[in-house]
């Protein structure tokens, strides 16, 4: 599958907010080394895609238009008491898609549906491996929460009813 960048102009088809040359970049500039081939890293950019989107309840502001694909670009946005441009894709996304890349290199994104972290299973003559420590918790993914945590709603799910 193709890498399609969303750019902040509602790209059609739009599956990124960054390419394979964004990753290559970030990693080298944070001195890890990624898989060899551009076809090896397509698909960590993809699980990283997934996991900032698994944020989409939780982001500031709304989606400018009712069809993008993808939750940014967004409109309503402060950041820093300040209004982000909505048509802009911000590098704290960025960032974060590249360290979910770089972190889907050797660990699950999401939670298995038993709560453990199986980082590999065999079929024939069965054989699971789980990452060390059993489950990753919230923790392992620390940087890439950092980069994307000023464009979260503090109050989304901060609160809980009670009975009285």
């Amino acid at each position: 599958m193709t890498i399609i960048v969303e750019n902040g102009s509602v790209v059609a088809g739009a599956n990124s907010y960054i390419d394979d040359a964004y990753l290559l970049a970030f990693a080298l500039m944070m001195g890890i080394t990624l898989p060899a081939t551009e076809a090896e890293r397509n698909p960590l950019v993809f699980k990283a895609m997934d996991k900032v989107e698994s944020f989409r309840k939780r982001f500031k502001g709304y989606k400018t238009t009712s069809t993008q694909l993808t939750q940014w670009p967004r409109q309503d946005v402060y950041i820093d008491d300040m209004i982000f441009e909505s048509n802009l894709i911000p590098t704290e996304l960025k960032k974060s898609q590249a360290q979910y890349a770089i972190d889907a290199i050797d660990k699950a994104l999401f939670e298995s549906n038993d709560g453990t972290n199986v980082k590999k299973e065999k079929l024939d003559v069965l054989e699971v491996e789980y990452f060390e420590n059993g489950s990753y918790g919230e923790a392992v993914f620390a940087q890439a929460e950092a980069y994307i945590d000023e464009l979260l709603n503090r109050t989304a799910n901060s609160y809980k009813l009670r009975k009285v």
